[in-house]
Parts: C-alpha cells; structure tokens; sequence
C-alpha cells in the first residue's frame, strides 16, 4: 500500500461509517488533492470555507480561525502516523501548537497548500511538523507543530504488527461512507455559544462558555472530544475575550484596532466529556505593545482537561 494510499484508507477508517470530526473540517482527502512532495512532506490543496471562519465579531468576518487550521494540522498529522509508523498507531495529543507568519490573515474561499511531516516517531512519542503555504508563490502562511503519546497496548502492537494487512482489507470492505448525520453538520455556531461575562479578581473580564459536543465533534479512535474541536472552541472564546478587555479599556487600553490571533498553544491534560466549559482570561501582565496575551482552558468538574495560551495582535 502507498503512502497516498494508506492516507485515504486513514481517513476512511477514522470516519467509521461517515462520521467523524475531519469531516466536518472540509478537508476532502482524495488523490487529487494530495501530492508527495519529497520524502518528508506530504501536501493537501485546500480550499478555506466560511464554515471554519469567524463570523459573530465584528472586523474578523470571513477570518479562518486558528483553532480550525490547527484542527487540520491534528487530523492531518494523525493520518500520516498511522500511514507511516510501523505499528499504525495514530497516539493521542500531548500538545498542539501554531503561528501566522504572514500580516495578512487567512480568509474565506482562500486556497492554500497544507504540508505535513513526521519529524520523527519512537516507541513513546511522535513528532509532526506543518506548514501552510500559498500556492501562488510559495510563501510560508503558517507553521504548527504536535506532540503526540504514541503507547497504544499490546493488543494494538500485535495486531497492528502481524494481521495490519488482514485487518485494513477487511475494513475497507465493511466501512462506507453512508452514515452521515446531517443534523450535527455544524461546528462552532457562533451565535448559539453561551457566553457569560464576570469580573475577575485582578479586574479583567473573564469569559465561559458552556459548550456541548455532537458525535460529530468526537476523535473516531478514542471516542473523546477531539483535541482540534477544543482549539477551535478555544481561540474563538479567547477572541471574545480579549475584543471585550480592549474594548473595555482593561487591556491595552486606548487601543481600538481589532485584535487577531497570531500564535496559540494547547497542551492536553486529560480527556474532555461531551459537555464542558470553556474559560479564557486576558494577562494585563503580558501586554507587550500591541499584543496580548490570553490564557484559556477548558474544564471539567473542579480540573482543567485542555489548557492554552493564545497570542493576540492588533492591527496597525
């Protein structure tokens, strides 16, 4: 089986009938829209959809979220594990990480080129890079990284090692893409997130969120909420957050530029129930000219089952 091949089998089997989170991210994997670019890289064509931009703020209308590209950089980066380790195994999100290199944020209807790499893969942990490139000059858009826990258990060890091939035929005859629940086809609906404002102590607005999940929303593997999903939930409640600090003077003050997130990282501590709350705080304490920065997380009971730090910027 061929990498091209071994992706689009990945993609089938994560979807387990035709559901599945990657689904719900436009992501379309096909041998038409990925390439082998050398060695290393592996390249999907993608098409940005207004679904996966911002739309209840004003100034970031059409704006792709942060938390989505990352959402694909972890379905991505989790194919080409199972498509190129030698025991299949797709692990599980320690971290995810991103950045926008260029000024000019990615929009609605935009195409560009996302590549993936295992940087490497040893028996506890995997390392992917990605990047997003513009297919008209090559430019760098973006760059994200993820760690992963590779442990999957003996079982999978065994039966990914001697019976994968077995396994993989028998699959791709039963699995299909019938199934689809065309009721849950949505994301994050802007305008139905619950949100509630309350002063923190230090002064700053503090913002929750009471989110619940669909099965569309789910990791097809482990049947948790899937890590991309919680950083798109994040960054959209952390740009709430931080356009009510600076509009309310309580974070970079005097400034009226919108702001847009440039940089953000997840680390995941446990897994998160279908319905969870999700919290961000503005830092005055980590204002540096015009960025701010923002802590977010999500949380189950009293914990924290995701945490993330977000990097705002406004325009000039």
């Amino acid at each position: 089986m061929g990498l091209i091949e071994a992706l689009l089998f990945a993609d089938k089997l994560m979807h387990k009938g035709g559901g599945g989170y990657s689904r719900q991210l436009r992501t379309e994997f096909s041998a038409e829209t990925l390439t082998v670019v050398d060695d290393d890289w592996v390249q999907l064509a993608y098409t940005v959809p207004a679904a996966l931009c911002h739309s209840s703020i004003a100034d970031h209308d059409g704006v792709f979220s942060l938390g989505f590209l990352l959402s694909i950089f972890d379905v991505f980066s989790t194919y080409l594990l199972v498509a190129k380790d030698k025991k299949h195994r797709p692990g599980v999100s320690v971290t995810l990480k991103g950045s926008l290199v260029r000024d000019n944020q990615i929009r609605a209807g935009e195409k560009i080129h996302i590549q993936c790499r295992i940087k490497k893969v040893g028996k506890a942990l995997g390392f992917c890079d990605c990047r997003v490139l513009s297919p008209d000059n090559g430019d760098t858009i973006a760059t994200a990284s993820h760690l992963k826990f590779m442990p999957m258990g003996m079982l999978w060890d065994f039966a990914a090692g001697w019976f994968f091939n077995t396994i993989t035929w028998a699959a791709s005859m039963v699995i299909s893409d019938a199934g689809w629940d065309a009721s849950e086809d949505k994301l994050l609906d802007n305008r139905q997130l619950v949100v509630l404002d309350k002063a923190s102590a230090g002064g700053a607005r503090e913002i929750e969120s009471d989110v619940a999940c669909g099965a569309n929303h789910l990791n097809q593997f482990h049947g948790v909420v899937h890590g991309g999903y919680i950083c798109a939930v994040l960054a959209e409640i952390g740009l709430r957050s931080v356009t009510t600090a600076m509009r309310s003077g309580s974070a970079g003050a005097g400034s009226v530029s919108p702001p847009h997130l440039r940089e953000m990282e997840v680390q995941f501590l446990s897994p998160a129930p279908r319905n969870f709350k999700a919290k961000a705080l503005p830092d005055d304490r980590l204002t540096f000219g015009r960025r701010l920065m923002v802590s977010a997380s999500v949380v189950k009971g009293s914990r924290a089952a995701a945490e993330g730090t977000l990097s705002f910027q406004s325009a000039l």
